[in-house]
């Protein structure tokens, strides 16, 4: 993977993650919904253990649970598919130079910064996501010390996207940072060859 495979990449991640945004906002806003419509649900599998799922329901009912989704949840997910895809790039890199391509985030990371000699800003932002990225996972999105060292390491390079925050202090992307993650990890993968 290049880094224009990359940079396409994320590029089609965000418009992704804008377009359903917007469409949501969309229909939330004109509220052309009537009340009395009904969804069939097709190709649902019930699976062993996991609850009965309606076989339709209102309209309005689904379209609450989209936007509910867009706006609490959807930004994590969208940052979750950034890092996969930065994820892939470091292993693919690291296999081309003659390294294992395997491990954790952080492993990847420390392995490409000791091979390519990356240092400064790219790392320390790159270090930043990372960590906001495990409390996200492991940590139900609420900030450890681990991400409170790597905040305060990038805050000052963070465009106002990375905050000082205090142990268990939601730290779930907002939109817009999806953007500035973006950047910062394309900035991080130009800085190897």
């Amino acid at each position: 993977m290049t880094h224009a495979d990359l940079y396409s990449a994320m590029l089609e991640v965000l418009k992704s993650y804008w377009r359903i945004r917007n469409i949501t906002e969309l229909v939330r806003a004109t509220n052309i919904l009537r009340p009395d419509l009904l969804i069939e649900y097709q190709g649902v599998h019930q699976v062993n253990g996991a609850p009965v799922f309606p076989s339709n329901e209102k309209l309005e009912l689904s379209v609450d649970a989209i936007c509910d989704h867009a706006t609490k949840r959807m930004a994590s997910d969208y940052f979750l598919i950034l890092i996969s895809k930065y994820e892939h790039f470091l292993s693919s890199r690291l296999k081309a130079a003659g390294q294992p391509g395997h491990g954790t985030l952080g492993q990847l990371q420390k392995a490409a910064e000791q091979k390519f000699g990356l240092s400064g800003d790219p790392v320390r932002l790159g270090s930043e996501i990372r960590e906001r990225r495990n409390c996200i996972v492991h940590n139900n999105g609420k900030a450890d010390l681990k991400y409170i060292n790597s905040a305060k390491d990038a805050a000052a390079i963070g465009k106002g996207y990375v905050s000082l925050v205090a142990v268990g202090d939601t730290i779930v992307p907002p939109p817009d940072y999806l953007s500035f993650a973006a950047d910062s990890l394309l900035k991080y993968s130009s800085s190897m060859p």
